[in-house]
């Protein structure tokens, strides 16, 4: 039977992949702390709601996502995730016309289980991370 190591990795590994195993470790653990929240109806978001939004489509139209207003979140970061397979997509826009996601008006998540990370520096958002 193989031996799963659920430490540290080896002293064999070169610091880079110590420090990204210590980062992914961090992230983990911060994940674990929080508390998705689904939603399978249009939702304008508040630092409330929490970090990690599950979105639901349904069958007969998009869901809506509304990010909350940039200037309030300074330093925020929001998951979203499709958890479901309809053709229908989840929709995530900013507050304010003013404000975009990587310079666009929405970001779309059109798959099931692909998911956004998205930081606010305070003025607009950013995806940081993606799954597909």
């Amino acid at each position: 039977m193989a031996k799963i190591n659920s430490g540290m990795p080896s002293t064999n590994t070169n610091n880079n992949t110590r420090s990204l195993y210590t980062l992914l470790q961090v992230l983990t653990d911060q994940i674990v702390a929080l508390n998705p929240v689904a939603f399978a109806t249009d939702i304008a978001l508040t630092a409330a709601d929490g970090d990690i939004v599950l979105g639901t489509t349904g069958a007969v139209s998009n869901l809506v996502i509304t990010l909350p207003v940039a200037a309030d979140s300074l330093g925020a970061y929001i998951t979203v995730k499709k958890v479901d397979s309809p053709a229908k997509s989840v929709v995530v826009t900013p507050d304010d016309v003013a404000e975009t996601i990587d310079g666009a008006t929405t970001y779309s998540l059109a798959t099931q289980y692909e998911a956004v990370t998205l930081y606010c520096d305070g003025f607009v958002w950013h995806a940081v991370a993606y799954i597909a």
